[in-house]
């Protein structure tokens, strides 16, 4: 009898652990990588996404900047349209080769630094529980280089 309630206390102890501390997910960040030099032209992205619930919640548009960013070792970026998901954007370089672009309490995206049609990644960023682990996934992203000048255009 005493073995059972053992298990049972163990097991209960387990279950609340795994739905009630937080356990950091998403991509690792990169070492790597060069920033744009100070007073640099910005640079601006149109997005695209494979992600379809609550798809205008996130940017059409990011303009890259070279001025610093909130976070040490970032940098300022503006989003289209502005809404309560993209304020405060940023971008930094990950790795030789790719840039991430978050924000506050959003996925990262991850996408190449050059190129015409840049393939990357969506991926959930932040803390969840054990158990909700299961049901992040990542979604892909499409930025395609988008003259500055359109940037202030209303994002379609």
């Amino acid at each position: 009898m005493r073995i059972g309630l053992f298990v049972a206390i163990l097991g209960s102890l387990a279950v609340i652990l795994a739905i009630s501390i937080p356990i950091p997910y998403g991509p690792q960040r990169l070492a790597g990588g060069v920033g744009p030099a100070q007073g640099s032209a910005p640079r601006c992205l149109r997005l695209r996404y494979d992600y379809y619930q609550d798809a205008y919640e996130l940017p059409a548009r990011v303009r890259l900047r070279a001025a610093p960013g909130l976070l040490p070792g970032s940098f300022a970026a503006d989003g289209q349209p502005a809404n309560r998901l993209s304020e405060y954007p940023n971008w930094r370089p990950a790795g030789p080769d790719s840039i991430d672009i978050y924000w506050h309490h959003s996925p990262i995206l991850r996408v190449p630094a050059r190129g015409d049609s840049l393939l990357g990644r969506m991926a959930p960023a932040g803390e969840a529980p054990l158990l909700w682990q299961g049901n992040l996934r990542d979604y892909r992203v499409i930025a395609y280089p988008l003259p500055c000048s359109e940037f202030t255009a209303p994002a379609t």
